[in-house]
C-alpha cells in the first residue's frame, strides 16, 4: 500500500492517503451510503478527529476498491427484495452477507473499523509506508 494522496481535508487542508483512511484512528469512520444506480455517488464518511479540524470527509467508495481483498461482483441487489438496505443508511453498521457489489465495500468498511479499534485499544498506530 502506498501513501498516495487521494484528497485533501476540505477544512484544514491536510493531505489524506488511503493508508490514513484505512489505518489512522484520527480518521474516524462514521458509515457509508450508496447510490442504487451510480457507484460514483457512493461514499464512505469519516470524521477528521483532530482538535483543530473535526470536519466530516466524504470519500468515494470506489477510491478504496483496490484495497478490498475479495472479488467485486457486478451484481447490485439494491433494487431487489434480497437487499436489507444497510448501505443506504449511514448509521447502519450491520454486516451484509449478500453477494452484491456494494456488500464488499460494506465488509471493507467494517474491516477498517475493526483495524482502527485494535489500533486504539493497543495504543499503537500503524505508521505510513
Amino acid at each position: 500500500m502506498t501513501d498516495e494522496i487521494i484528497q485533501k481535508c476540505s477544512s484544514c487542508g491536510q493531505p489524506i492517503s488511503a493508508f490514513d483512511l484505512i489505518y489512522n484512528p484520527k480518521f474516524e469512520i462514521i458509515g457509508m451510503t450508496t447510490s442504487k444506480k451510480d457507484v460514483a455517488k457512493s461514499f464512505y464518511y469519516f470524521n477528521h478527529d483532530i482538535p483543530e479540524c473535526r470536519t466530516t470527509i466524504l470519500v468515494k467508495v470506489h477510491d478504496l476498491a483496490a484495497y478490498i481483498d475479495e472479488p467485486l461482483t457486478p451484481i447490485k441487489l439494491t433494487d431487489s427484495t434480497k437487499c436489507d438496505n444497510h448501505c443506504s443508511k449511514i448509521d447502519d453498521l450491520q454486516e451484509c452477507s449478500n453477494n452484491c457489489f456494494y456488500a464488499a465495500f460494506r465488509r471493507f468498511l467494517l474491516q477498517m473499523m475493526e483495524t482502527k479499534k485494535k489500533a486504539r485499544d493497543s495504543g499503537r498506530i500503524k505508521e505510513s509506508p
